[in-house]
């Protein structure tokens, strides 16, 4: 059977230049709060950077300032194009005291070095009538940063200490196209109990390299008869040709962290990428504290009139107990769009979760979307990165051709970043594991 163009989800981290494929993945960077599996304190979590000073001493007639900077995580990276991890921002909140009256409107600068070179601007604002500010902070690991208030008037200049974004405690480049160091395959085999029946995982999908992962959707050419594909229930949903998917999950296992991934997902319905943590336990074998939980962060099923993003938790409240679900399709996803041009296959967007022993929160370039607190996983997850065939439920039941069930193919691009707060290890690795 003849094979169909790819379509599908890219992650990659240094991306230079758009190849032109169906999926790239951008930058994987994953920014752990408190621990891989070793860490020797798994109630450890990710906290902000906060840099406090005063200025040095100003004429006896000038009253102190102090600076105050607040570093947030790497999550904003909204654009067209590939980039490299280095151009993600994060929010970073200035606050100078005391705020009087006439503050408003003040300039402050954020700047950066590297080692013992020039200071340089990075960003800029201005002070509102409460002495605070938001600039974007690079998530250069390597630079030393610093906010400086300017003087006006009676004040003199104000100076925040130095310091340092989070650094990455794990991250795949995907340069030299080796994917065998930190990723392994899954759900190979047809799996009818599994609902993939008609679709299984396989290595063709998956292709890597100058800064790109690409993961498609192609027709299975080792078969030329159709499926008879079949819904929850038992009934036959209509026939389809075989399919193969892009289906992966990282070899290292995390617990707690920050995850994000920089995404321009696939545009044609007929497939979803997504973006999720798997528990390394077998599903039903305990609660969320003993066996984890699936954290789906970000589902994506193509273009749709209502249902265009979605983020689910999966998990068993006990061992042998019935599996719950929560979450939803993210409401009014079109708020957490750039403008009305913007849409999740014209631009890359990051889409991240903060986990902790207390709960998930789940943002868009750094916008929260959705927080629960239902089923926290406090086991060792991996990540996974899939691009799934799917039929949506509101389509006629037919066999689809091949272009139609690809069509709109689109690249997707993701900056993975688990930051660390931590100097903790990740220690523990699988080599794959069921399917979804």
């Amino acid at each position: 059977m003849k094979s169909t163009p790819p379509a599908g989800i890219a992650i990659a981290s240094k991306l230079r230049s758009n190849l032109g494929l169906s999926l790239g993945l951008s930058l994987l960077l994953l920014t752990l709060a408190g621990c891989g599996s070793g860490s020797d304190n798994p109630e450890a979590t990710s906290t902000p950077t906060t840099s406090t000073s005063q200025a040095s001493t100003p004429p006896k007639k000038s009253p102190p300032q102090q600076v105050t900077a607040t570093l947030g995580l790497p999550l904003a990276q909204e654009g067209p194009d590939p980039a490299p991890a280095s151009e993600a921002t994060a929010p970073l909140i200035v606050n100078v005291t005391p705020a009087k009256a006439g503050f408003k409107g003040r300039p402050v600068e954020l700047q950066s070095r590297h080692g013992d070179g020039d200071w340089e601007t990075t960003d800029s604002g201005a002070l509102d009538a409460k002495g605070s500010a938001t600039l974007a902070a690079p998530a250069d690991a390597g630079a030393e940063m610093r906010v400086i208030a300017a003087a006006d008037g009676d004040y003199a200049q104000g100076e925040s200490q130095t310091f340092k974004s989070n650094p990455a405690a794990w991250a795949d480049e995907f340069d030299d196209g080796d994917m065998e160091a930190n990723w392994a395959h899954r759900g190979q085999e047809y799996n009818p109990s599994g609902m993939r029946l008609c679709s299984k995982g396989d290595d063709s999908t998956v292709e890597g390299g100058d800064g790109t992962l690409e993961l498609s959707v192609l027709d299975d050419p080792a078969r030329d008869d159709l499926c008879t594909a079949k819904a929850g229930n038992g009934k036959s949903i209509g026939q389809y040709d075989y399919r193969l998917n892009a289906n992966i999950n990282s070899k290292a296992l995390f617990r707690y962290g920050t995850f994000a991934a920089r995404i321009k997902f696939q545009r044609g319905a007929g497939q979803h990428g997504a973006f999720w943590l798997q528990s390394s336990q077998a599903p039903g074998s305990g609660s969320p504290a003993e066996a984890g939980a699936e954290v789906d962060i970000v589902e994506f099923f193509g273009e749709h009139p209502k249902k265009k993003l979605a983020s689910f938790i999966h998990y068993y409240p006990a061992a042998g107990a019935k599996p719950v679900k929560v979450g939803d399709w993210m409401p009014n996803p079109t708020s957490l769009l750039a403008d009305a041009d913007d849409d999740w296959w014209k631009n890359y967007h990051v889409f991240s979760l903060q986990w902790t022993p207390e709960e998930y929160v789940i943002l868009v370039d750094g916008k929260v979307a959705w927080r629960t607190d239902q089923g926290v996983s406090q086991a060792d997850q991996m990540m996974v990165l899939s691009l799934l065939s799917f039929r949506l439920r509101a389509q006629e039941p037919r066999r689809r051709t091949a272009s139609d069930h690809v069509s709109g193919l689109g690249q997707v691009l993701a900056l993975l970043r688990l930051i660390h707060s931590r100097a903790d290890q990740v220690s523990k690795r699988v080599n794959g594991l069921i399917a979804k």
